[in-house]
């Protein structure tokens, strides 16, 4: 028995120990299989925070690059903010303080890096002969014998609506609308447009008092244009007996917005070097399309636009000198009293509208006919386009429309009244643009400067209401559009404030 229980004891004890051995494996086996989790959560952690690190190292990078490009904009505004800053404050400094720091100030809006351009002298010139609009109404009639009773009642209501008190003209009262050949056409516009030219060009030269033999550039601008040469620059360049080096431009054909637009360039040739002193010339000959109208025939009826172009178009002539010197410092002639400049140029625009290219037509036909076709949107498109035009031409200088008077280009009272209307501007603050159609009618690209030079010979019966700062405005084929911002800098024009 003894035995017996031996053997049990013995076979338990191997059991025990194959248990033992077998836990002792699985002790093994779950101690790896622990291990192994651990190192696979180490690594899927390490992942995880590789992944993190590079997504924090990305939006690092992108923070870094952000913010470099935030200080850029920032830079490039600041920049901008000191520029409008400092032609703001150009335009409100001292005399002394603004002499002292236009050299150094920003340009903004206009071409050049120097000191802003100076009107210092102004003039116009008509022709000799004066007419009432009605004494031109029955000339037209007259020319046009056969007319229908409906085509009449047309022509009378479209010369009523012009406007119109008196025009000038160098024609005779029996040659107006007399049709010209070409060969009579041409010499006609050269002599007049020349005797204008000179005219006002030597007032303008006396006005200034200063030496012409430092003018550096002649401007010419017309459109009442021809083939022929020498041009129109060059004659006046010799008859006015400037230097020989001059540098002559001659531009024709850009219509009722000439005046303006040479006006910008004179400014921009000005600005470019303090030396330069530019005698800007715009004249036109715009009566003279009613000597070159085709052939009227009753049985075809009138042609209205033929109607619209004699009603409308008539003469003058105007001259400027301009340049950004210093008045202490423009050369005099021996005795001549100092002058201050009139108007300092502050900013000029071009702007084409978009969608009236056909709105101006100007064309040449056979048998020496001129044709101009205008259309009846164009005022409504000029008033649709005009206020944010003038906004952006204001707002960089701190001003609005109610700092403003107008000087606008004088197209007929319903391009006037369209204009009051879409900037909300009373009459008074438009006086010489109402004053100067009124007397002398639509005087093409002519009319700009002519209206600019009114302003300081208004009688004292027209209400005005002049301010400091002069709008001045035109437009013509494209349909074009020229702003010039002026200040008024001397006591003799209107609007003039003692700094």
């Amino acid at each position: 028995m003894a035995s017996n229980v031996s053997v049990g004891l013995a076979a338990a004890a191997g059991v025990a120990a194959v248990a033992a051995g077998v836990a002792g494996l699985l002790g093994v086996r779950a101690q790896k299989k622990k291990t192994d989790a651990a190192e696979a959560a180490a690594i899927e952690a390490r992942t995880r925070a590789a992944v993190e690190v590079k997504a924090a190292q990305d939006a690092k990078t992108k923070a870094e690059t952000d913010a470099k490009e935030a200080q850029k904009i920032a830079a490039a505004a600041s920049l901008r903010a000191a520029a409008a800053r400092a032609d703001f404050d150009r335009l409100t400094l001292k005399p002394a303080e603004a002499k002292r720091d236009l050299a150094c100030a920003p340009s903004f809006g206009i071409t050049g890096g120097g000191p802003p351009a100076r009107i210092v002298a102004l003039a116009s010139a008509f022709p000799p002969n004066t007419y009432a609009q009605s004494q031109y109404l029955a000339a037209f009639l007259r020319n046009h014998p056969g007319i229908n009773a409906k085509d009449q009642d047309f022509v009378e209501r479209v010369w009523a609506g012009t406007g119109f008190d008196t025009c000038s003209s160098y024609l005779p009262e029996d040659m107006l609308f007399k049709k010209m050949k070409r060969s009579e056409y041409v010499p006609y516009i050269k002599k007049s447009l020349k005797d204008m030219a000179l005219r006002s060009a030597n007032e303008a030269l006396t006005q200034w008092g200063g030496d012409r033999n430092t003018i550096t550039h002649i401007v010419f601008g017309t459109m009442t244009g021809s083939i022929h040469a020498p041009t129109m620059d060059r004659e006046l360049a010799l008859e006015l007996k400037l230097p020989v080096p001059i540098k002559c431009l001659n531009i024709e054909g850009m219509g009722c917005l000439t005046g303006y637009r040479c006006l910008g360039l004179a400014s921009d040739i000005a600005r470019a070097d303090p030396s330069h002193v530019v005698l800007l010339i715009v004249c036109d000959i715009r009566s003279a399309l009613g000597n070159q109208l085709s052939a009227f025939d009753p049985a075809k009826g009138i042609d209205k636009s033929n109607v619209i172009v004699s009603s409308l178009f008539r003469d003058s002539g105007a001259s400027a000198i301009i340049t950004s010197q210093h008045a202490a410092e423009l050369p005099k002639m021996s005795g001549a009293p100092p002058t201050k400049p009139l108007y300092e140029i502050v900013e000029h625009r071009s702007a084409l509208l978009p969608e009236t290219f056909d709105r101006v037509k100007y064309e040449e036909r056979d048998d020496a006919v001129i044709h101009l076709y205008i259309a009846k949107e164009l005022p409504g498109d000029i008033k649709k386009a005009l206020p944010a035009q003038v906004r952006a031409l204001l707002a960089p200088h701190g001003l609005t429309t109610a700092d403003c008077s107008f000087s606008v280009h004088t197209g007929g009272p319903k391009v006037l009244n369209y204009v009051a209307e879409g900037l909300e501007v009373p009459e008074a603050r438009m006086a010489a643009s109402w004053y100067t159609m009124k007397k002398y009618g639509n005087l093409s690209g002519s009319s700009n400067l002519v209206v600019l030079d009114q302003w300081r010979k208004l009688p004292a019966t027209v209400k005005s209401e002049p301010k400091q700062y002069v709008v001045c405005m035109s437009f013509g084929p494209g349909v074009g559009m020229e702003l010039v911002l002026l200040k008024v800098t001397s006591p003799e024009v209107p609007g003039y404030q003692v700094a």
